[in-house]
């Protein structure tokens, strides 16, 4: 609830909102559910130290940061993962403690090349081995563990990393760099931005445009966004989109003049009446998607 109501004073108080919108959009792309108390705050920390930070950067930086953030750790289960042959599985040989494939799927399939691109159930079980060893815990935080992680060399994509002995942080940053790099990428993705914030159809041209962008600057993401913003398409299309449940609650405070501050003063009992159960009556339950693809954009939904 707090978070929800810090959320909505600096949307409110965004000079052009574009800023707080594309934290929406990102923080929505990167889909993660917290489930209790302790959760809630990795939520929390989630948008602050993984989607904020690096929405003007390289998609690469986004990307590693939000799929190695602890948040998601959790959620999609890597923090179980255990490598088949690591020192803990040998040890204590029990099935229970096995690969967990929930992340990589989603790296691939979700966030970065998108469903039909051309990688297979083996590039996302090497993917899954080699981030094998990231894991967190409320005890200890985020850690890289070496007796969970998977020996060897992985191949993802047809690219090898790691050597003879484990895989290091440094060999799963360069597999997320590199399927960050990918044209499949850059077309997914561009097309996403396109239809959250241009039309629920954009052209072909448009979309191409932002992707040949990205490719040319290794995803440079202000520039996608400039392509974007200064397409011819954008203007004609201005207003045609229907608004997602956040947004209009944020265009409604601000038509009615409140700021950023009124909101921040909001208490119990009025605070959820005003905020959290509007989503809830729209369909959006604050931080409760029902699944890791996040909230349809389509007018239906």
């Amino acid at each position: 609830m707090r978070d929800l109501q810090r959320r909505l004073a600096r949307a409110v108080e965004d000079p052009t909102g574009f800023g707080e919108r594309l934290v929406q959009f990102w923080s929505d792309h990167f889909t993660i559910r917290p489930d209790g108390t302790q959760t809630n705050a990795l939520a929390m920390a989630f948008h602050d130290e993984a989607i904020r930070p690096h929405i003007n950067g390289r998609f690469e930086d986004l990307f590693f940061a939000a799929d190695t953030h602890p948040m998601m750790l959790v959620y999609l289960n890597q923090n179980t993962s255990r490598g088949p042959n690591s020192r803990m599985a040998r040890r204590r040989a029990e099935k229970a403690l096995g690969l967990n494939e929930n992340l990589a799927r989603e790296a691939m399939e979700l966030h970065s090349l998108g469903v039909g691109a051309p990688y297979t159930q083996r590039d996302v079980r090497e993917l899954a081995e080699l981030m094998t060893g990231l894991s967190y815990s409320a005890k200890d935080g985020f850690s890289y563990r070496p007796q969970i992680a998977e020996p060897g060399a992985e191949t993802v994509l047809g690219k090898s990393y790691g050597g003879k002995g484990r895989a290091e942080l440094r060999d799963i940053r360069a597999a997320f760099r590199d399927i960050a790099r990918r044209p499949e990428t850059a077309q997914f993705v561009s097309r996403k931005l396109a239809v959250h914030f241009v039309s629920d159809s954009p052209s072909p041209e448009l979309v191409d445009a932002m992707a040949a962008t990205w490719r040319d600057t290794n995803g440079q993401l202000p520039q996608v966004y400039r392509v974007m913003l200064t397409h011819p398409e954008t203007m004609t299309s201005l207003r045609a989109k229907v608004r997602q449940p956040f947004d209009l609650m944020v265009a409604g405070f601000r038509a009615l003049g409140v700021t950023g501050d009124q909101v921040r003063q909001l208490d119990f009992p009025k605070l959820p009446g005003l905020t959290a159960n509007h989503l809830m009556l729209m369909g959006q339950p604050w931080l409760r998607p029902t699944g890791p693809d996040g909230w349809a954009e389509g007018p239906e939904a």
